[in-house]
């Protein structure tokens, strides 16, 4: 008998010889009698493979708008260097993913994953994190951050969400804490299409304690 648990089915099944079968890098190995048993599989896994997104064309492009945001902050260290987070310094910002064809089309209804550093789901270490993802799509649609839209608290998977239907674009809501200097980046993928935005908080050189 097989058994055979599976989490999660990707797009592209081979079969091999030796009864192995790889899906996008994450391959489930077993004995089987005749190679028919493994043919037999792999054929219905083509088939539920088929119930799930359709690959993207060949020359897709995904991109994160602003490509880059670096923000200025004051020097709130102590006498010894040591600098404290402050839950209630931070800013907001939206970025925006876009998927397109190789012609610049857009690409509705792909499911794009996005990670982001330092969030409660990819960095658990302090109580605050400096950085938390929030879609305002699956709340109200007001363009502002609320508690309830929080995607990468510490219990979250990572936020999956549709390109829009007609513009192939998706928004998204960041809040950055500004207590402090780091680096961080917002990191997306769809099919081997990815696409990235590095965040900067840095020291200002004229900073004024208390200022942005």
């Amino acid at each position: 008998f097989l058994k055979v648990r599976i989490t999660r089915i990707f797009f592209n099944c081979t079969c091999m010889g030796t009864g192995e079968i790889y899906m996008n890098k994450m391959n489930f190995s077993w004995t089987v009698k005749t190679p028919l048993r493994v043919g037999m599989l792999c054929a219905v896994l083509t088939l539920l493979t088929a119930c799930e997104q359709e690959q993207l064309p060949v020359g897709a492009e995904l991109s994160i708008s602003p490509e880059t945001r670096t923000l200025r902050i004051a020097d709130r260290s102590d006498a010894d260097g040591n600098c404290f987070l402050d839950a209630n310094s931070y800013i907001d910002f939206p970025i925006v993913l876009r998927l397109t064809n190789s012609e610049g089309s857009p690409l509705a209804d792909a499911q794009v994953s996005v990670y982001l550093d330092y969030a409660g789901n990819t960095f658990p270490v302090t109580s605050t994190p400096v950085m938390a993802l929030y879609d305002d799509r699956r709340g109200n649609n007001n363009g502002v951050i609320d508690d309830f839209e929080l995607v990468s608290g510490p219990d979250d998977d990572i936020a999956r969400v549709n390109t829009d239907y007609y513009g192939g674009d998706r928004p998204l809501l960041i809040r950055i804490n500004t207590s402090c200097p780091y680096q961080g980046e917002v990191f997306a993928f769809t099919d081997g299409v990815t696409a990235m935005t590095s965040i900067d908080v840095t020291i200002s050189e004229d900073s004024v304690s208390g200022s942005l």
